[in-house]
């Protein structure tokens, strides 16, 4: 998939492999996620969906009170 590509892309490096990987997703994804969380109350379901658009990741979010 796309966003398979870009990962391999922006994570490889010659002399480390993909070992990159794990530092690029806390930043693109674990990082602003943990923002999101940190400023909502514990009383809603937060429903997260990431998608590459034009290069570039969106992390999109929805509440649901319980």
């Amino acid at each position: 998939s796309n966003i398979k590509t870009l990962l391999a892309k922006l994570a490889y490096h010659p002399l480390y492999g993909a070992r990159p990987l794990k530092r690029l997703l806390e930043l693109i994804i674990e990082k602003p996620i943990s923002d999101l969380l940190i400023n909502f109350s514990f009383n809603r379901i937060i429903i997260f969906s990431i998608f590459l658009n034009k290069k570039t990741f969106n992390i999109n979010y929805s509440l649901k009170y319980l």
